[in-house]
């Protein structure tokens, strides 16, 4: 928790020292005052004048995510502190969905996610802020990977699930999430034993395991999976999925976390 508590606070708490030039120093300044705006604007151009620069994307990931409405914090906590893996889904959607920016959240989640995994120029791993700039977009990917297709199939607490709204757009990012997380989160220094590194582990493993196609997650798999874990009850549910037959067809007991240590496309 430690390190989660320095990754998220870190933007805000970054130095204005060495190499920083005034657009960060604002950008920190507006980000600290909770005006999202400035902070992306000023955070955004100091990237673009220099897309090696880490602080810049830090900020600017920071800034897109204070937009979103997400605490990273409190979600990161909610994810890593959460022992029932068969929930997840649940659990993320249920924190995000009274605070999340209605209409615009999810999209600046994603733009979170861009801006430290795109237009960043990644760092070399000897990069004084790697570790940093690693753990924060492996985050924000864990987030990403569980609220997306949640908050879309249930866009408010306790409100109607219809999973056939999860395209095949929301399933392309969660995949992508799924298969990259796992290295960001151990690059920046989680442990494979950690509680969030399982809950996304085991995830994947049962939506693989229903998948027909050879590599990736199959959408009908992703929105059964939705489904199993938003319904307050499992009886009665009509599966999108040819080869899910009840919420048992997601066997978590024959998902080993230790075994299943990569998320790749296959």
């Amino acid at each position: 928790m430690k390190q989660f508590l320095y990754i998220v606070l870190f933007a805000t708490l970054i130095s204005c020292a060495a190499g920083t030039d005034e657009q960060l120093e604002e950008a920190q300044f507006a980000l600290d005052k909770g005006d999202w705006a400035t902070a992306i604007t000023k955070s955004n151009d100091a990237l673009t004048a220099d897309a090696t620069n880490v602080e810049a994307a830090l900020l600017l990931s920071s800034a897109y995510a204070g937009r979103a409405g997400v605490n990273i914090l409190a979600i990161s906590a909610d994810i890593s502190e959460s022992g029932n893996t068969e929930s997840i889904f649940n659990v993320v959607h249920d924190a995000l969905a009274n605070t999340i920016t209605s209409g615009t959240g999810l999209t600046d989640v994603r733009n979170a996610i861009v801006a430290l995994g795109t237009t960043l120029t990644q760092p070399a791993t000897t990069h004084v802020l790697f570790k940093d700039q690693q753990f924060q977009l492996g985050i924000l990917e864990a987030i990403e990977s569980f609220a997306l297709s949640s908050l879309t199939a249930q866009q408010t607490l306790d409100g109607t699930i219809t999973t056939t709204d999860i395209t095949t757009t929301h399933r392309d990012d969660t995949q992508t999430d799924f298969i990259n997380v796992d290295n960001h989160l151990i690059n920046g220094g989680m442990e494979s034993g950690d509680v969030l590194v399982t809950n996304l582990r085991k995830n994947y493993c049962v939506l693989r395991n229903v998948t027909a196609a050879a590599s990736g997650i199959d959408l009908t798999a992703l929105q059964d999976l939705n489904l199993c874990q938003l319904s307050a009850s499992t009886t009665g549910l009509t599966f999108q999925s040819g080869t899910v037959a009840s919420c048992a067809s997601f066997d978590f007991s024959s998902c080993n976390s230790a075994t299943d240590t990569t998320l790749t496309s296959n």
